[in-house]
């Protein structure tokens, strides 16, 4: 492991190769999810964001039959659900940590922002738990099921699976 690299897991207590895999999963979806003009549209075409909204819409019904009809599915959803992500903010000193709201209409979109938040929360913030704490579960269950949550967005869209193993 690189020096750095130890340096910025510190204390964290969790599965280093699960973080690896989900940071690589994610990666590789998010750009699916562009190629496939999931992206916000703005005035100036600096910064390419993933579009939630647009990959939930063309996503949805399919992927609430398979919560329906997948146990797998079904609990990774409640989780997420249950247990959402914790949204990064500005104090007016100090990073703190924001309750989520769930405002979407869509629950795949809720979802979709969710993987997003865990992808940028799992290394931000003073996460340096006690090996006691409850939170060391918390970011495992949250990569775990992430990973189950992307594969069925990508069950639900062949050109999203064909985006995330092509390369050029």
């Amino acid at each position: 492991m690189h020096p750095l690299a130890k340096r910025a897991v510190g204390n964290l207590q969790i599965d280093l190769q699960l973080a690896l895999d989900f940071f690589l999963i994610y990666s590789r979806f998010e750009y699916a999810a562009k190629d496939n003009g999931h992206v916000q549209k703005s005035a100036t075409p600096i910064e390419l964001k993933l579009a939630h909204g647009s990959l939930a819409g063309r996503i949805n019904s399919d992927f609430e039959t398979r919560i329906a009809s997948d146990d797998t599915l079904k609990k990774a959803v409640a989780y997420y659900e249950n247990e959402p992500p914790k949204k990064q903010i500005w104090d007016g000193k100090k990073p703190d940590w924001k309750e989520t709201v769930q405002q979407e209409p869509m629950r795949s979109e809720r979802l979709l922002i969710w993987l997003t938040r865990v992808r940028n929360n799992l290394f931000h913030g003073g996460k340096g738990f006690a090996p006691e704490s409850k939170k060391i579960e918390r970011d495992t269950f949250l990569l775990q099921h992430g990973l189950v949550i992307i594969q069925a967005v990508l069950d639900c869209d062949e050109d999203m699976r064909n985006s995330f193993s092509s390369y050029q």
